[in-house]
């Protein structure tokens, strides 16, 4: 317990125990109506506290309000300012609508990303690699329950060029084989033919980081 202003405050963690890998979508249905709508309410000692039942209602909510949302971290070990991180990150990401979006700070060097429609998130997405400060911003998708200290997010696409291949060569086939040995292919770009680069092939990929 802490004491402010002459008030007790009793403080609790509250806690989905969500399956790994489960998309928040199906976290939502999994817990809706049934025998695990509740929470187990833990004292900071770890003292149990009892059991709450969650209504179908709160879960509709949070569905509404956390469906546009990512989780990201800066990669790097090093101290940065993280007010200016945010600043950033709203005038770059907030949309040329000048509407908001908040970022929560998780702890671990992770932040809860919140847009408020769809088109913004995938533009974001889409618009892979971003940086702050010359380190990686490493997104992924935030899902309900999600626990700062067991969150793994360590891939980070980038392009890479392939060159002096030979003409014959250049193409989707083999842009995957080479890029299979470096990380995930998720796109293959042949368009040094049309642009004069002979024997030049990109390739974006998933990149994997080691952990800090």
């Amino acid at each position: 317990m802490r004491i402010r202003s002459g008030k007790i405050y009793i403080y609790v963690r509250l806690g989905l125990e969500l399956g790994h890998g489960a998309d928040s979508q199906g976290d939502l249905q999994r817990y809706k109506g049934g025998f695990e709508s509740s929470v187990r309410l833990v004292s900071l000692e770890g003292e149990e506290l009892g059991e709450v039942i969650i209504p179908d209602i709160t879960f509709d909510r949070v569905e509404e309000k956390f469906q546009y949302n990512l989780i990201g971290r800066v990669h790097t070990n090093r101290r940065y300012h993280v007010q200016t991180f945010k600043h950033t990150i709203r005038a770059l990401w907030g949309g040329q609508d000048g509407s908001p979006i908040q970022i929560l700070d998780m702890g671990f060097n992770l932040f809860h990303i919140m847009f408020n429609d769809e088109s913004k998130m995938t533009r974001i997405v889409q618009g892979e690699p971003w940086l702050f400060e010359g380190y990686s911003i490493l997104l992924g998708p935030w899902r309900v329950g999600m626990q700062a200290d067991q969150v793994v997010l360590n891939t980070f696409p980038c392009w890479v060029q392939i060159w002096n291949l030979p003409l014959a060569f250049v193409n989707k086939e083999m842009g995957l084989s080479v890029g299979a040995h470096i990380g995930m292919v998720l796109e293959v770009d042949t368009r040094g033919l049309e642009q004069e680069r002979d024997g030049m092939l990109g390739l974006k990929l998933h990149w994997t980081f080691p952990n800090l």
